[in-house]
């Protein structure tokens, strides 16, 4: 066996994790090592103590938590019956991918990397940490993580010779083959469209990434003012017959799709044929599953891949290897290099530009068709909270969806690629006998941050900052259905809502009044920032509600939510339960720290930002 082998193993919610591991890929093949490369779930684990050397690379979602494709490895490494020197013969270096906005900055892979190390595995090197609130995002940290951890392997593991190198201005190979097998409206009956791990019944499946449902539009609107800067949809998906089931605090995960006149504009740029069918086949062993076997190349670049996203790096080292002008090379080679940096965030990470218009500014790089599945990554799902009771809309679910669109001193607007999606399409179509199947949305449940009591009983206070209301109104649905027992009365449920001004983005307004009326919801408190000259946000109306808060504190069956962007204000409401623990109950500030904390493990204090 080789001893020059390296393992990589990625913990993906979204496709950020696996597109870092894939860069390390590459890194690793240049240097002529046996590579390997899997999501964690799909590695076999009793082999992992015979490994040499793994290199993970995880992201952490939610509260603190591990990605869906890490939970089964993670579970196992966390089993008491491993004793501590079970990996002494294993070597490990981990890079994290997280948000330094939440709590739990990173906890995944600061978890994984300490339990690494208490089965015995030695660190190469520190624990990378990756921040997409960093200037130049996760690139930030993992540049100089990378230079660190390839001097450790070259002295681990050195190049037989010299020449084994491949020079980094030496174009690598592509990892799949791409071939144009046909062109017209439908395939040849012997294509398959799906790989072929995929081409098996869905009758008995849950839906999933692999196997989303397609689910009917069946309604789409605007609930923010016409007038409103901000366009805010509720949008209603028809999923009977699914096999769905989701629980209130739950997300449903859209996969979306690219703009079909932006796009077709996009591959008459770049001299292909929208008509074309493909077969996407993986050229090398480390390369991922792709999610089509075949499709046309206007499916692609509409449907898989991420063509209005913001490239990084590692885009451009790689797109200068096709640039024939030489101006345009030395540029896309000064963007690809770290010293480059600056003027990459500002050339492309400030104003946000977007693949697309890259490759049309740099118009003598026009790569061979397969090249673009390694320079652009593949496009990833959304999560969206769900705005819905399953007791209430077993065969729905209902997102509050704000419709991304902004200026940058680009010319073009800024959108949101899965936002713009959801708020284009028509309502209904599903019913009409022209539409086609366009409209419908491929979804799948993913278990949300948020769990909502069982208990009837229980006291809930919850605090939604603008979109972060749509849980909300699953729970107070919930709640309308849920009966206490006989001669108990159903828990007191608080809502603080914080949007900008009454008459333009007050998110179900009439909604909150009828459950006000119906006793589904106790109170509301509505902080409207912008309608006097004074700006008044939620945590200014909690802290003159003190003597209430505290007696939620301080309940044994209580619990306390809070759902919205990760700015500031989580971090302010955080802050006035802390006082309100020192002033109403007369702790210490350390014991307010404890109290809080202990909140959170017991899963009575949660909060879920983005």
């Amino acid at each position: 066996m080789s001893d020059r082998r390296i393992l990589v193993l990625f913990g993906s919610q979204t496709g950020c994790a696996e597109e870092v591991a894939l860069q390390i890929v590459q890194d690793a093949a240049r240097r002529g090592l046996e590579v390997r490369c899997m999501a964690m779930e799909d590695y076999e684990l009793t082999h992992l103590p015979s490994e040499r050397c793994v290199v993970c690379v995880a992201s952490t979602t939610g509260e603190g938590e591990v990605p869906d494709n890490m939970r089964s490895f993670w579970r196992f490494l966390l089993r008491k019956d491993l004793p501590p020197g079970s990996l002494s013969n294993l070597m490990h270096a981990c890079f994290g991918l997280g948000d330094s906005s939440y709590p739990k900055f990173n906890y995944a892979a600061k978890r994984l990397h300490r339990r690494l190390e208490h089965l015995g595995s030695t660190a190469l090197l520190p624990l990378g940490l990756g921040d997409d609130m960093d200037s130049l995002g996760v690139d930030q940290a993992l540049s100089p993580w990378l230079v660190s951890l390839w001097a450790k392997v070259d002295i681990l593991m050195p190049l037989p010779s010299p020449e084994a190198l491949v020079p980094e201005n030496e174009c690598p190979a592509s990892r799949y083959t791409v071939t144009e097998v046909y062109e017209g409206a439908m395939p040849p009956a012997d294509i398959s469209l799906r790989p072929p791990h995929e081409r098996t019944s869905r009758s008995s499946l849950v839906p999933n990434r692999e196997r989303p449902f397609a689910a009917h539009v069946l309604a789409n609107v605007r609930i923010t003012a016409r007038q409103s800067t901000r366009d805010v949809r509720h949008i209603v998906l028809g999923v009977a017959g699914s096999g769905l089931r989701y629980a209130p605090g739950d997300a449903v995960a859209v996969q979306p799709r690219n703009p079909e006149q932006r796009t077709m504009s996009v591959l008459a740029q770049l001299g292909l044929r929208p008509a074309a069918w493909i077969l996407i086949k993986p050229a090398v062993a480390h390369a991922p599953s792709f999610p089509v076997a075949s499709c046309t190349i206007q499916e692609l670049f509409t449907q898989h891949l991420d063509l209005f996203g913001v490239p990084r790096r590692s885009f451009f080292r790689m797109l200068a290897h096709f640039a024939t002008l030489p101006a345009q090379r030395e540029r896309l080679q000064e963007f690809g290099d770290v010293k480059g940096a600056e003027d990459l965030l500002d050339y492309c990470t400030r104003p946000r530009r977007t693949f697309a218009e890259v490759l049309a500014e740099f118009s003598s790089a026009r790569p061979p068709l397969e090249y673009y599945l390694d320079l652009i990554p593949k496009l990833r799902q959304r999560y969206f909270s769900i705005a819905s009771s399953p007791l209430l809309h077993p065969d729905q679910i209902h997102v509050c969806v704000a419709v991304v669109r902004y200026q940058t001193h680009l010319k073009e607007p800024r959108f949101g690629v899965c936002s713009t999606f959801l708020a284009d399409l028509p309502a209904n179509a599903a019913h009409d006998a022209s539409a086609s199947s366009e409209v419908r949305v491929p979804v799948w449940i993913r278990r949300g941050c948020l769990t909502m009591p069982s208990d009837p009983e229980a006291q809930m206070l919850m605090v939604g900052l603008g979109t972060g209301v749509a849980p909300f109104r699953s729970f107070v649905q919930t709640r309308q259905c849920m009966q206490p027992s006989a001669g108990c009365s159903p828990g007191h449920t608080v809502l603080y809502f914080g949007c900008r001004h009454k008459q333009e983005d007050f998110l179900y307004s009439n909604e909150w009044e009828v459950h006000l009326h119906d006793k589904d919801l106790q109170e509301l408190h509505v902080a409207f920032s912008r309608d006097q000259e004074r700006k008044v946000y939620v945590q200014h109306l909690m802290e003159v509600q003190r003597a209430k808060l505290w007696d939620t504190l301080s309940k044994p069956n209580s619990y306390i939510f809070i759902a919205g962007p990760s700015n500031q204000a989580p971090k302010a409401i955080r802050r006035v339960l802390k006082e309100v623990a020192i002033t109403e109950g007369q702790l210490t500030a350390e014991h307010a720290d404890i109290l809080l904390k202990r909140l959170e493990a017991e899963h009575r204090f949660q909060c879920e930002t983005w």
